[in-house]
């Protein structure tokens, strides 16, 4: 996806919730995509690579491992000081679940014509992410839930149960036809994703304090993670790692936190400027690469 598309399409949601008063038809978008495009997408996408591909790219699995759970934890440990406790829990969810695929992928083939890379620490990033964020909006969506029964909430939703079983057929050497098919169908979501992203934004409702603490724990901590561990490694390896790291929350990540009634409002617009400044960082500095 271009950059242009992605703008357009969070300029269409924002403009068509401004003539479409009711929020029904964008949270019927959202419904569409937990349960028809984005599993379709994440399971031909999975599906369709080897454990040798994967293992080929260490460093970059490594990394988004170190990224999500370093993220986490400091958001966590954080939070723990924040007293608004439903941004408090926003906060940890948009501060490890970031936007590697939809911004992720476009971004980093602005510096590399392959971004392999960029596929092993998103794929990486992403089978860990979703289903922390699902587990920590189902634990406290309503109070504190069961841990039982927040994991059970956790592997039954759709896109989690696409990951699973996409990452089973691999691991026991099974290949599917179409799965080209099928990632061209689930790429629809894609665009969908961006339509509700720009339904969300409040312009009204952005705060100078929390886009300071998601750009410090979602952008900035990353950075200092993956830094050390990618010096020296060859500049196709080295940029789009380092780009995905640094990428901003995740549009599906709102989705979670939207979906379990968490401060998707704020998120949302927290989510949209930090996209900006980076699409208008990666935009000046390829000007210099």
């Amino acid at each position: 996806m271009a950059i242009w598309e992605l703008l357009l399409m969070i300029a269409l949601g924002w403009a068509l919730r401004r003539v479409v008063r009711t929020d029904r038809p964008f949270r019927a978008v959202r419904e569409v995509n937990d349960y028809l495009f984005f599993p379709l997408l994440i399971f031909c996408s999975i599906a369709s690579k080897d454990w040798g591909f994967l293992s080929s790219l260490w460093i970059a699995l490594l990394a988004a491992v170190l990224v999500v759970f370093v993220c986490f934890t400091m958001a966590h440990l954080y939070a723990t000081r924040v007293h608004e406790t439903r941004w408090a829990r926003t906060l940890v969810i948009l501060s490890f679940y970031s936007n590697s695929v939809a911004l992720g992928y476009p971004m980093a083939s602005v510096f590399v014509d392959d971004i392999t890379p960029a596929i092993v620490f998103a794929q990486t990033a992403f089978f860990i992410s979703l289903p922390l964020a699902v587990f920590i909006g189902a634990r406290y969506a309503h109070g504190d839930a069961g841990v039982l029964k927040s994991v059970v909430t956790a592997l039954r939703f759709p896109p989690v149960m696409a990951t699973l079983a996409a990452v089973t057929l691999v691991a026991t050497g099974i290949s599917l036809p179409y799965l080209d098919a099928g990632l061209s169908i689930g790429r629809i979501g894609l665009y969908l994703i961006l339509i509700y992203f720009g339904s969300r934004v409040e312009f009204g409702r952005i705060n100078p304090r929390h886009i300071a603490e998601v750009g410090a724990l979602r952008m900035a901590l990353p950075l200092a993670v993956v830094l050390p561990l990618l010096w020296g490694t060859p500049w196709e390896i080295f940029a789009p790692v380092v780009i995905e790291a640094v990428m901003p929350p995740a549009i599906y990540a709102n989705i979670v936190i939207s979906r379990y009634e968490l401060c998707d409002v704020e998120a949302m617009s927290t989510t949209f400027v930090l996209s900006i400044a980076v699409i208008v960082l990666i935009a000046v500095l390829s000007v210099f690469a």
